[in-house]
């Protein structure tokens, strides 16, 4: 705090501003303007808010108004009325957006959001401005800003890590960036990546009392190691995805914090945003594991960033654990013996209640109903190539738009498909040379009004209510057989909006997991606790980077560097959801079919429908 009032103080020092009055329409707009420049001049902004209100508010659309406007924008802020100074910012840059004093207002906006502690946001529109700014003037104040905000060590390592991307290229914003790098590593035990901060300032600025700044930073660290092991974890805090990114850290978070309560013991988390962009994931990674003694890695939450991730990190450096929580493409694990995945891969999902399909429930003819979606495409994909492996057979596939109401025409098809299947198998049955015939009044009223059914209908959604959704159109439309699902199924609104609809129904699901289990409920009530009352989210983002980090630190302080092959042989390991049960290449195999009996979902992995 007293960091950030000295800033404040920097910013409004002046005497406060009291509300202007309008001056009279008679008065000299000239003479009011150059009382205001006089009187700015001489650093009396009080006496020039009234005398360039009036202006303002006089000939608001043109030049002179635009001046005036911008040049009370200023004097406001200076005056220490910071309300005042942003009301009318506001206004102007609403209204002219190709002034040429809008640069000049937006660098008043820009310090008030640092003086309203927003100190990140406003630092990274000065950046913006002096990038494209044309006024010398502007770019100047804007830059001396900046230089003073980064020496008043307001900004985390974090954000200054990010402010490096977007610095450009003066080099006094930049020494200022890595000196204050430096100051916060070395802060936080971060001894190599000071040392490598301060080194860039001194070899960039010899003779300079930033170079001298940093040389005092390295002569502190002289004779110190690499400082405490870190954990980085890789997730999206901004972009399409941050909502699950901020799920993924509150887990890592919550995990960290009561390991270190627990343990006593010191290691570091570096929370890094890879904004789900698989590049910058594998770039930012590659920074970190040079500066730092990084230990382990958790993430990165998508598929595609933690393919990228672990297969550089299996061959650069075998000896750091990476654990994904989330990321579902199968054989990522496999990429090395330190890789492990906690969420089941979307396509051993897809197998396993095809299996269980054929193998317990006796079915060879299969109906796929898919979601136009990536999701809907991997399990359709490797339900049929399981289905077909076992001898059985997909006869129909039909898509649909998630969110529809209106299906008529995709289950016409797929009755359609079935019916001249079974009008053909009779007639072969009947001994008819044509095994096609079929009397078209006929197939209309069977088309029309019987029960056309398959011995199982795969319903590849993502979503429960979708999932229940589809359940009620199958039945609507006379389409018969056991349905089938994935873990998209599973949760409470299928059963309340399927209702019996659903009953019968077989799903697999990673773990077996039952939200009532101990386990779970522990898990929610430390998460609720630690993060003002907010429950973990149903797309178990929030648990399963939970057990990542717990089941990371939990091994790493028992093996140390021996972490992968101790978890490797452990094998099984409880966890928020079920039970993680690694396969030889370090992916979670603890898939499980379900079945809805009496609207519950009951374990059913013992082929009891066979």
């Amino acid at each position: 705090m007293k960091k950030l009032l000295f800033t404040l103080t920097f910013l409004s020092h002046w005497a406060f501003c009291a509300q202007a009055p309008v001056v009279p329409s008679s008065t000299s707009l000239n003479e009011h303007w150059a009382t205001a420049v006089k009187a700015v001049g001489a650093g009396h902004f009080t006496e020039a808010c009234a005398p360039l209100d009036g202006i303002s508010r006089q000939v608001w659309d043109t030049p002179l108004g635009e001046k005036a406007t911008a040049l009370l924008v200023e004097s406001y802020l200076q005056a220490k009325n910071p309300k005042k100074a942003l009301w009318v910012a506001k206004r102007f840059l609403d209204s002219k957006p190709a002034s040429p004093y809008r640069d000049r207002v937006q660098l008043v906006v820009a310090l008030l959001k640092i003086q309203d502690h927003n100190v990140y946001a406003g630092v990274e529109d000065m950046l913006a401005i002096r990038e494209y700014t044309k006024n010398s003037n502007t770019r100047t104040r804007a830059k001396d800003a900046l230089l003073q905000v980064l020496a008043s060590s307001l900004l985390s390592s974090g954000e200054l890590q990010n402010l490096l991307e977007r610095a450009g290229t003066d080099k006094d914003i930049l020494s200022y960036i890595h000196l204050q790098l430096g100051r916060e590593y070395q802060g936080e035990n971060r001894w190599k990546a000071a040392r490598h901060e301060y080194g860039i300032v001194v070899r960039s600025n010899s003779g300079t009392p930033v170079a001298t700044s940093a040389q005092q930073g390295l002569d502190a660290l002289d004779g110190r190691g690499n400082g405490s092991p870190s954990v980085v974890v890789l997730a999206p805090l901004s972009g399409d995805f941050a909502e699950f990114g901020n799920r993924m850290v509150q887990g890592v978070v919550l995990a960290h914090e009561e390991f270190t309560e627990r343990n006593g013991k010191k290691i570091l988390l570096q929370i890094i945003d890879d904004r789900a962009d698989p590049v910058r994931a594998i770039h930012r990674i590659q920074d970190v594991i040079e500066l730092d003694d990084v230990v382990g890695i958790i993430g990165p939450m998508t598929s595609q960033g933690a393919t990228v991730v672990s297969a550089w990190l299996s061959k650069a450096h075998p000896e750091i654990t990476l654990i994904t929580p989330t990321a579902t493409d199968e054989g990522i694990a496999s990429l090395g013996p330190n890789i492990f995945q906690l969420n089941v891969p979307t396509a051993r999902l897809a197998r396993s209640i095809a299996e269980y399909a054929v193998n317990c429930m006796g079915a060879h003819d299969f109906a796929i109903l898919t979601p136009v979606s990536d999701y809907g495409h991997i399990m359709t994909d490797e339900f049929s190539r399981a289905v077909e492996a076992l001898g059985a057979q997909v006869l129909t596939v039909q898509q649909y738009q998630e969110g529809g109401t209106d299906f008529k025409t995709e289950f016409n098809r797929i009755r359609a498909s079935k019916l001249a299947l079974d009008n053909r198998r009779r007639n072969i049955s009947k001994g008819l040379d044509d095994a096609s015939a079929f009397n078209p009044r006929d197939r209309k009223n069977y088309l029309d009004d019987s029960l056309i059914s398959f011995d199982a209908v795969f319903i590849a959604s993502s979503d429960p209510s979708d999932a229940a959704s589809m359940a009620s159109h199958v039945a609507f439309n006379k389409l018969g057989g056991k349905l089938l699902g994935s873990s998209g199924w599973y949760g409470r609104a299928l059963l309340a909006d399927g209702k019996h609809l659903v009953d019968g129904a077989h799903l697999s699901v990673p773990f077996a997991e039952n939200s009532d289990d101990a386990g779970f409920a522990k898990f929610a009530k430390s998460f609720s606790a630690r993060w003002d009352g907010a429950q973990p989210d149903k797309e178990r983002v929030s648990g399963l980077s939970y057990d990542g980090m717990r089941i990371f630190l939990e091994f790493w302080l028992n093996k140390g560097s021996d972490n992968a092959k101790a978890i490797l042989q452990k094998k099984t390991i409880a966890g928020v959801y079920g039970t993680y049960q690694f396969d030889s290449a370090g992916a979670n195999a603890a898939q499980h079919v379900m079945t809805v009996s009496k609207g519950k979902f009951v374990l059913s992995d013992n082929c009891s429908d066979k």
